[in-house]
């Protein structure tokens, strides 16, 4: 049942769904930071790696403080499109991917094509 009654607001209002989850932890936080672990945005990207963006966006305009780490499964992020997936990782501070008991730190950064040739 809790499950459903998940899902169904998730799906009616995304960001007011998150919003409402946020408020509740802030306000639960005592004025202390948080460490948040984050499975919702992965199942919004399960169907829409856009829409998880757009509530990335939302989420970084009011920041709670703390640490927030935003799990997704790398099957979700392999159905976007390059642009989606470059997007989502240019939304976090730092990405990195879990392979079995190994973790990778990824880093991108923009080149420009001409400096590249020229090298």
């Amino acid at each position: 049942m809790g499950q459903l009654h998940h899902i169904g607001h998730l799906k009616k209002d995304p960001l007011k769904y998150l919003k409402d989850i946020l408020q509740n932890i802030s306000q639960n936080s005592n004025n202390k930071e948080i460490c948040l672990l984050d499975f919702l945005i992965n199942d919004i990207a399960y169907s829409s790696v856009s829409e998880a963006c757009y509530l990335e966006k939302e989420y970084d305009k009011n920041r709670l403080e703390g640490l927030v780490f935003c799990a997704y499964e790398l099957n979700n992020m392999f159905k976007a499109s390059t642009t989606e997936m470059i997007e989502m990782f240019e939304l976090h501070d730092q990405v990195f991917i879990l392979n079995n008991d190994q973790i990778y730190k990824l880093h991108l950064t923009k080149e420009n094509m001409h400096k590249l040739f020229l090298s």
